[in-house]
Parts: C-alpha cells; structure tokens; sequence
C-alpha cells in the first residue's frame, strides 16, 4: 500500500515533466506495463511502443543503474524526446519511460490518425488477404529481428512449419472456392494456438503455414505441435454444404542453446526438414 501512495506520488510530479508517462517493470521473465496515464489518446497506443519491441531498451535501462537514458526519436511527423528512469521507486526491475514531443506545432489527435492510417496500411501490406494472418513479407521481415532478439537474450525459440496434407486433391475435387474455404477454416484453428504477445502466425505460402513462439521449450513445442494435430483431425471442414475431414503434418524446432551458426535462413531450414519427416513417415503427425 505504501508503495502504491509513493507510485501515484512519484508520478503526479513527474506527470508535470511529460507529454506521456507509464512506468513497466520486469515480472517473470518479461516486461510489463504496471501503470500509465489514463488520457483519450496515448503515443503509447501506437505499435512502435509494443513492450515487446522496446524489450532491449528497457534492459539497457534496468542494467544501467542509476544513470537515465536519454535519447531523440522518429515517429511518423513527429520529434520525440524519450527518457527513461531506472530503479524507479529503488525498486531494480521498474524503469519509468516519460516522452516529450519536440515539435512546437503539433497536434496529438491529427498525429494518432496519421499514424492509425499509415498502421492500416502496414497491415494491408504484411497480411494474407485470404486468411488474415501475416504473409511471406512480414516472415521475411520479423523471423531475423526474432531470431537475433532470442539469440542476444539466451531465450528460447520454438518454430512450427504446417502443412496440410492432400491440399491439392480439395483443389482438384471441389474447386478452388471451397480450397479458399477451407484455408480460412485452417487459419482460424492455428489463431487458437497463438495466445499470448510473444509469437505470431504467418501464411508461408500456398498450404503452408509457419508458427514462431518465443519463451516456448522443446517439450511445450512438441505438446504445441500434437495439439495442433489434433484439433485438425477432428474439426470437420463445412464449405458449400460439403463436410471435409482433413489432416496435416507439422514440423517441430527448437532453439534453446545459441551459437553464432544459427540464424533465419537454419532456422527455416531445420524445421523444413522435420517437415518433410513428418510427411514421409505417413503423416498426421508431428516431427521434431
């Protein structure tokens, strides 16, 4: 309780310093926002300010000491002045992050339209129009910065290769309409998997799919991929009055000890090979 008086304390002096405050400390081997100011509209809100994304900027903080970090930030039109306080409270695992915008001419609504937009625009161009999920762009994109960020961090990485067996017979059979169909119904079972910040779903290409789960271990991987299996085999496919049963096969890696070989272009191929495992071993299955 009394630290929580000291917080609010704290913050309401240093709320005066900053257009934008939040304070986020590290619990359980990830960082979390534990206060920000409630206001209509937040620079906070925008993708860029993702926890996540700002992971090795909060460590620099937490392993700084006592000294802040200070520092000038792009984002869209605007200018931004980013401070970061460690030990916040004295507390070692809690930094406080204030931003003050730069520009003397600036409004904050017109500029969280902008950004929202040009946010609209990035999704239209990193998403799968068919399924939803991310595309081979964002892949090529994100698999390097998350396969450098587990690397650097020591954290583990699991990645699911998915591929649906006898997709091209549905094709053949039914025509395209239903293949369309089904590989939305596809996409919705694999968005189940995908609960927490730390992973992402994409459309590899085709009947493919690629699954990344960062903080996921050998065994939670295995247990991912056999569920996985399992919810296809017993979902029942409804397209056009049709009523498709369907299996796939999924290989399995992980990466929990680095080396410097390691990288996106192993990585894809790693879990490629299990694949094809998967698929030679008679599939409806997972290979790790």
């Amino acid at each position: 309780m009394e630290q929580e008086v000291n917080l609010l304390e704290q913050v309401k002096i240093l709320g005066d310093l900053f257009d934008d405050i939040r304070i986020v400390a590290w619990q359980d081997g990830v960082w979390n926002c534990i206060w920000q100011e409630q206001k209509p509209l937040s620079i906070f809100s925008l993708s860029h300010f993702d926890l996540e994304q700002r992971r090795d900027l909060y460590d620099q903080c937490r392993q700084s000491g006592d000294k802040n970090l200070q520092m000038i930030e792009m984002e869209y039109d605007a200018v931004l002045l980013v401070v970061l306080l460690p030990n916040f409270l004295n507390q070692q695992n809690m930094c406080l992050e204030g931003i003050n915008f730069l520009n003397q001419q600036w409004d904050l609504e017109a500029f969280i339209k902008r950004s929202a937009l040009y946010q609209q625009l990035q999704d239209v161009s990193l998403k799968d129009d068919l399924t939803k999920l991310y595309n081979r762009r964002y892949i090529n994109e994100i698999l390097p910065r998350t396969v450098q960020q587990c690397k650097k961090h020591k954290r583990a990485l699991t990645v699911v290769f998915v591929d649906i067996d006898y997709f091209k017979q549905i094709n053949d059979h039914f025509g395209h309409m239903v293949g369309d169909e089904v590989l939305r119904q596809f996409a919705m079972i694999l968005s189940q998997f995908n609960q927490n910040n730390l992973g992402w779903i994409a459309r590899y290409g085709g009947d493919e799919f690629l699954i990344c789960q960062m903080d996921l271990d050998e065994k939670q991987g295995i247990d991912l991929g056999n569920r996985i299996v399992g919810a296809v085999r017993q979902h029942k496919f409804l397209c056009n009055g049709l009523s498709i049963a369907l299996t796939c096969s999924i290989g399995i890696y992980t990466i929990e000890n680095w080396t410097d070989q390691i990288d996106e272009y192993t990585v894809i191929d790693s879990v490629d090979h299990r694949l094809l495992a998967a698929k030679k071993a008679g599939r409806d299955r997972a290979n790790y």
